[in-house]
């Protein structure tokens, strides 16, 4: 993917290459809160939104890639799509962690 221009590349390739760019740097933010006190309820909300919310649009997007295939169960992706919209509400949902966060702010 890396050395190909970008009319070189094919929808999934460039896809992946732009979601590849959003992790990095969160890594480092949940390595941050892990070794935080355990009052940083606040950064764990942060984290908890910021990765459910990456996690649905990187799987929406594979869906997309799919097409209509992609709802059938005889796929990974069905699977994954269904697990990435309920990870956004076990845990606390994510607008109580958008509360949470303004609450610190």
């Amino acid at each position: 993917i890396w050395g190909k221009g970008f009319f070189g590349m094919t929808d999934a390739e460039y896809h992946a290459a732009c979601n590849a760019g959003y992790t990095g740097p969160q890594r480092t933010r949940v390595l941050m809160v892990i070794g935080a006190d355990a009052g940083a309820t606040d950064e764990a909300s942060a984290a908890k939104l910021w990765h459910t919310d990456l996690q649905w649009e990187a799987c929406d997007m594979a869906l997309q890639l799919h097409g209509g295939a992609g709802y059938m169960n005889e796929y990974a992706i069905a699977r994954l799509w269904r697990d990435a919209r309920v990870t956004r509400i076990f845990g606390g949902t994510n607008e109580i962690m958008k509360e949470v966060i303004s609450r610190s702010i």
